[in-house]
């Protein structure tokens, strides 16, 4: 599979700004990333951001983020992004999540609970979102670009849609 890079985007508070994507985004694609985790939103809209996801999705990186954990309708970015892949999440039963955000913008829907051996705060237990959903996506979407590197952004995304 490929290599998770792993880059610190929020400060101990949870805090970040759109520099600081900027920088995370810029990382990511000079070490060679195919697919790229945003398991944050936003509802704030923002040119920059939107700017800073466009030109790493035209390097060949593809975004997924996070649809957001209230189901609004309204859109959140930078899932709401053209260059980025809404994630949604499901329930343990296959069904939408009860806290998912939808919209037009949420094209993917994947598990959304998992059992983790620590969480945010170094406890463990069951965790619920449509951050962790993003990170099965992204993980799904790798191994697909790994098995089928000349694929299209669609055709991976038709692979990890396939039962």
């Amino acid at each position: 599979f490929s290599p998770v890079i792993g880059v610190k985007l929020f400060d101990d508070n949870g805090l970040t700004s759109n520099f600081a994507v900027l920088r995370a985004l810029s990382f990511a694609v000079d070490k060679g990333a195919r697919v790229i985790s945003m398991s944050w939103s936003s509802e704030t809209e923002s040119a920059f951001l939107a700017d800073a996801c466009g030109k790493a999705a035209s390097s060949g990186a593809m975004l997924v983020a996070a649809a957001g954990n209230e189901p609004t309708g309204r859109p959140v970015f930078p899932a709401a992004f053209d260059t980025v892949i809404g994630v949604g999440a499901l329930d343990a039963h296959g069904n939408t999540w009860r806290e998912s955000n939808f919209g037009t913008f949420v094209p993917v829907f994947a598990p959304g609970i998992a059992m983790l051996p620590v969480g945010h705060r170094g406890d463990p237990g069951v965790y619920a979102g449509t951050s962790i959903a993003t990170a099965y996506v992204a993980r799904r979407l790798s191994a697909a670009a790994r098995l089928h590197p000349e694929a299209t952004d669609g055709e991976l995304l038709e692979i990890i849609s396939r039962p």
